[in-house]
């Protein structure tokens, strides 16, 4: 440096919280990794790159796109796990196609669902779920998250009438739905309930008192209505997330998927 003369410091840009866990996620040597598991009280997590396997007993890995998906574990480590008997009935698994992941797409007229056992015990409001998916037919309602029992439903779908539904008794709805991936965060706490989508809140209200019975995936309880649609992500958590929690989990699946 020459003598006198002036030096200019460029300050670093400071990232937001959001930002911060974004690059973290992506970079190749990050300090550190969020994941889902570090949510307390979480009874059940789903995705479809991990844990699908071609039979009910969970003993055949699913490794080819189009493999019909009989059984889905849980992730959590609470074996909550997801299965169906019959092969036809079961999903189709799709391989690296959602920002290099996996998802399984549910079709209606094969009556496609996933299933668990009874939730013991059944979960008490408030319950918080977030579902990455893409609503394919827009004629029809596409049950993401259900319940197999009618009195015990925390429900979330799209209805034909363009419109994100959360339900546990009386319905939250907001019209705003389309056929895009998209994140969901969905409360379910009684009249403080609320519906985020893609890191924005699009609705909040009353969704009822039910509480949740079972996980049921692609259908509602009556076994009536069917998804025509794509999963790639579930998660149910059984409190209210913090605002700080919600910024880790939405963060990580926006940088995971693409969204």
């Amino acid at each position: 440096m020459i003598k006198g003369e002036m030096v200019t410091r460029v300050k670093p840009n400071k990232l937001t919280r959001r930002q911060e866990y974004r690059h973290n996620f992506k970079s190749l040597n990050p300090p550190h990794i969020w994941s889902p598991l570090e949510i307390t009280n979480l009874k059940a997590w789903f995705e479809a790159g991990l844990g699908v396997f071609k039979d009910q007993a969970m003993t055949i890995p699913a490794t080819a796109t189009n493999d019909h998906i009989r059984g889905w574990q849980d992730q959590s480590g609470n074996g909550n796990h997801l299965t169906q008997p019959t092969e036809s009935q079961g999903p189709t698994l799709q391989l690296a196609a959602l920002n290099g992941r996996n998802f399984l797409t549910f079709t209606t007229a094969a009556s496609q669902v996933l299933d668990s056992a009874d939730l013991s015990p059944a979960l008490t409001q408030p319950t918080t779920a977030w579902i990455v998916w893409k609503p394919i037919d827009i004629s029809t309602y596409g049950f993401a998250l259900d319940a197999t029992t009618t009195s015990k439903r925390n429900t979330f779908l799209r209805n034909p009438a363009d419109v994100w539904d959360a339900y546990a008794g009386v319905e939250l709805k907001n019209i705003t739905s389309d056929t895009n991936w998209n994140m969901h965060l969905i409360l379910f706490n009684t009249t403080n309930s609320w519906i985020r989508m893609n890191g924005t809140t699009i609705d909040t209200g009353n969704v009822g008192t039910m509480q949740l019975g079972q996980i049921r995936v692609g259908a509602d309880s009556n076994s009536i209505r069917y998804l025509w649609g794509s999963i790639a992500e579930i998660g149910i958590v059984n409190a209210e997330l913090d605002a700080t929690t919600i910024d880790k989990l939405e963060a990580y699946l926006q940088a995971k998927y693409g969204l």
